[in-house]
């Protein structure tokens, strides 16, 4: 027999896959739409609006030749510019199969996201949808992971209860 917590686990945890399901597609999506104005182009030439994808590559190049050329702080950052896509390509199977350790692939997911969100707003102008298609997907991705984790250990955490109240009535 089904209760109600258990219910509200199981809909929490299918929320969770949803929006995990739902924001995959969304993060390839902004690789394809334009994400940003052309960086480097040369003085007076007229800026063109890049891909997502092309930002990435971009971003990759130019963040690696500034890196060497300079101590900031900002562009030890930018070495880890492909964290953030790496994590999304196999945040689907981690949110599926991790289950009860989705939070700390969440929160990997979540710091390298927002440091890739500080950089892009240090380095580019003219930041479009693909952007922030980008940048919502990773989060929402990791939301969907703290969901999962959460769901987990609700549902952990009330069997608990129920095998405790259990042995409470056999001492009675």
């Amino acid at each position: 027999m089904e209760t109600s917590g258990q219910g509200s686990f199981r809909w929490l945890r299918r929320t969770a896959f949803v929006l995990t399901f739902l924001t995959w597609p969304i993060f390839v999506a902004s690789f394809f739409l334009p994400a940003a104005v052309q960086i480097g182009s040369m003085a007076g030439a007229p800026l063109g609006v890049q891909s997502g994808w092309q930002t990435f590559v971009d971003s990759l190049t130019l963040s690696f030749e500034a890196a060497w050329s300079t101590s900031e702080p900002i562009f030890f950052l930018c070495y880890l510019s492909p964290l953030p896509n790496g994590l999304m390509l196999f945040g689907p199977l981690a949110n599926l199969f991790g289950k009860r350790y989705a939070a700390f692939f969440g929160a990997a997911l979540f710091l390298s996201a927002t440091s890739a969100l500080w950089v892009c707003l240090q380095g580019y102008d003219g930041l479009s949808i693909g952007f922030y298609l980008w940048m919502g997907s990773m989060l929402g991705m990791a939301l969907a992971s703290f969901m999962i984790t959460g769901s987990h250990f609700m549902e952990d955490n009330a069997e608990h209860e129920r095998l405790l109240e259990g042995l409470k009535g056999m001492v009675d």
